[in-house]
C-alpha cells in the first residue's frame, strides 16, 4: 500500500472514529436530558411505609403495594399473647384478626397519608394467607384485610393488625416461636424447620433479621451482651409489647420483622393508634 493509500485510509478513519464518539455523545446528553425532565414530572416526595417484594406472593405484591399507606393497628398482638396465657380455649391469629378489623372505626380515624379526619370509607378486601400456629399444628388460613379509600386524596389503605407482618404470609407470633425454638438448641436445625415447615435458609434469614432488629430496639451494645432468647422471652413476657412495635413503627417506618426496611417523609409516619374511645392517627 502506498504512502498515500495508507494516509486517506488513517484519514477516514479518524472522521469515523470522530463521527461514532459525536453520536455516542450527543445520545448520552440526550438521555440525561430525558431523566431531568422525567425528574422534574415526579412529585417533590413519594413516601413509602412498608415495601417488601417476594415473587412467590404477587398477589400481596399488588393489594399492598409500596405506593399504599398502611393503618396499622397496636393492639392485637398483645391480646394474643394475654389471652394465650389466661385462658385454655386460647385464641389464634384468625380470631384476633376477625376482631380487631370488625371493631375498627373509619369515622374516628384519620387518613394515614393527607390526615383528613373522618374521610376514610371502606372500599374493597383482598384475599392473602396468614401461616400461624393452632395446637401445636401448622394453620395456613386465608383472611381478606380491608381497605379503605380517602375521599380527599383518593389513595386506599389497607387495614393490618400487628400479628400480621406486611408482604409476609408468616403471623408475627410464628416467626418468634420459630426461633425461641432454634435459639433454645433442644433439637437440630433441620428438626426446628420442619417441625415449622421452613426451608433452613428462611431461618437463618429470620435469624439475622432478628439481629438486625435487635439493635434497633436495644442499640449495638445491649444486643451484643443480651442473649437473643433471652431477648424474645422477655418480649412476649412484657406488659405490653404493642407499644414495642408501636415505638418500632413510628421510628423507622417498617414493621418489626418486615424482611426489606422502606423509606419514608417524616411527614408520612402516621399510623392508627387504639385509644378508649377509637383509634386515631399520631404522626411524628
Amino acid at each position: 500500500m502506498s504512502s498515500a493509500a495508507t494516509w486517506f485510509f488513517l484519514y477516514y478513519l479518524d472522521i469515523g472514529l470522530f463521527c461514532i464518539y459525536a453520536l455516542s455523545v450527543g445520545r448520552m446528553r440526550a438521555d440525561i436530558r430525558y431523566c431531568a425532565k422525567k425528574e422534574k414530572e415526579l412529585p417533590a416526595c413519594k413516601p413509602v411505609l412498608s415495601l417488601i417484594n417476594r415473587n412467590t406472593h404477587r398477589k400481596l405484591k399488588s393489594c399492598e403495594s409500596f405506593n399504599d399507606f398502611m393503618i396499622r393497628l397496636f393492639t392485637a398482638f398483645c391480646k394474643l399473647i394475654l389471652n394465650n396465657l389466661s385462658q385454655e380455649d386460647a385464641l389464634t391469629e384468625e380470631d384476633v384478626f376477625l376482631s380487631e378489623t370488625r371493631a375498627f372505626n373509619p369515622i374516628s380515624a384519620s387518613c394515614p397519608f393527607c390526615g383528613a379526619p373522618g374521610k376514610l370509607t371502606e372500599y374493597s378486601q383482598y384475599d392473602r394467607n396468614l401461616v400461624y400456629y393452632e395446637d401445636g399444628q401448622i394453620s395456613v388460613k386465608t383472611v381478606s384485610p380491608l381497605r379503605f379509600k380517602c375521599a380527599s386524596c383518593n389513595r386506599t389503605h389497607a387495614l393490618l393488625p400487628d400479628i400480621i407482618i406486611p408482604y409476609s404470609p408468616y403471623s408475627l407470633r410464628f416467626k418468634l416461636s420459630a426461633l425461641i425454638a432454634y435459639f433454645e438448641r433442644d433439637t437440630t436445625v433441620v428438626a426446628v424447620c420442619e417441625r415449622f415447615g421452613i426451608a433452613v435458609s428462611t431461618l437463618y434469614s429470620w435469624k439475622y433479621l432478628l439481629r438486625s432488629h435487635r439493635k434497633l430496639l436495644q442499640g449495638a451494645l445491649a444486643a451484643l451482651t443480651t442473649p437473643a432468647l433471652a431477648f424474645l422471652t422477655d418480649f412476649l413476657s412484657s406488659a405490653n409489647p404493642d407499644q414495642v412495635l408501636k415505638t418500632f413503627f413510628l421510628k423507622y417506618g417498617f414493621s418489626f420483622m418486615q424482611q426489606r426496611k422502606a423509606t419514608r417523609t417524616p411527614l408520612s409516619s402516621r399510623c392508627m393508634i387504639p385509644t378508649s374511645s377509637g383509634r386515631k392517627s399520631v404522626s411524628t
